[in-house]
């Protein structure tokens, strides 16, 4: 991350929050559109983007995970980061019981890494450029923390 939105993120929960919501949201949508091209049995890596938007299986997913944020390094030093733990597959709503089973999905190789933290540091840039305007140098929060933000 860019430095003026690391010191925002020590600065304010609000965006810390923001952040750590983006950041599980997109490791559920992965999760979940694995399980569709599982189910599918095609490879979604050579899917166009266009067409992974509209996966019915996806939406039947359901994920779960935790994160922790950590805000020193081991030199304590401030230097917020996430931990996460999450689920290594989906739970599915059996049609004919209406039970909840369990269905791992693919582990993510680097590629996967790769975009699913390319599509989260585009997010995060974006929501933070809107609600803290730092390529402006305006922002839109009234805060005093947005204004130190902001300023710094």
């Amino acid at each position: 991350m860019p430095r003026r939105i690391r010191y925002c993120l020590t600065r304010d929960a609000r965006l810390l929050s923001g952040t750590v919501a983006i950041w599980m949201e997109e490791v559920f949508r992965h999760l979940s559109r694995q399980y569709a091209f599982q189910k599918l049995g095609v490879d979604g890596r050579r899917l166009q983007w266009r067409y992974r938007r509209r996966l019915p299986q996806a939406r039947q997913a359901r994920c779960g995970g935790v994160t922790a944020i950590q805000r020193f390094g081991s030199s304590l030093n401030c230097h917020v980061h996430l931990h996460s733990l999450v689920l290594d597959g989906v739970y599915i709503r059996d049609p004919k019981t209406g039970k909840p089973s369990f269905l791992r999905v693919p582990e993510p190789e680097l590629e996967d890494l790769e975009i699913l933290l390319a599509r989260v540091i585009r997010r995060v840039s974006c929501w933070f450029s809107v609600s803290v305007r730092l390529n402006l140098g305006t922002f839109l929060a009234l805060s005093d923390t947005a204004r130190a933000c902001a300023a710094h």
